[in-house]
């Protein structure tokens, strides 16, 4: 898996990285509504959430930083499950205070 960061236009800063079939979990690789992603996806994560897409290009590691900002913007954002039913979400413990 590589990883890649970059910041768009507004400053922020983003980490993305490829998720491919052979790192899925069964279970997961067995949503139905992951149908699309079954092949992998790219997971863009910043402070402001996390986004998807799929498919991506097998180059993306070597896009400029400009392609890449493009591949961000189609990538579609995610929303928790948690987040989305009005429920707070539990605190990471791994974050730092």
């Amino acid at each position: 898996m590589a990883l890649r960061e970059l910041t768009d236009e507004d400053g922020v800063e983003w980490k993305a990285w490829d998720v491919t079939p052979e790192e899925m979990h069964p279970i997961t690789a067995a949503e139905d509504f992951l149908a699309d992603m079954l092949s992998g996806w790219l997971c863009f994560e910043s402070a402001k959430g996390r986004r998807r897409l799929a498919p991506y290009p097998n180059d993306w590691e070597r896009l400029s930083d400009e392609e890449f900002r493009k591949l961000l913007k189609r990538a579609t954002p995610v929303v928790s499950k948690v987040r989305s039913q009005g429920m707070k979400a539990p605190e990471d413990p791994r974050r730092e205070l």
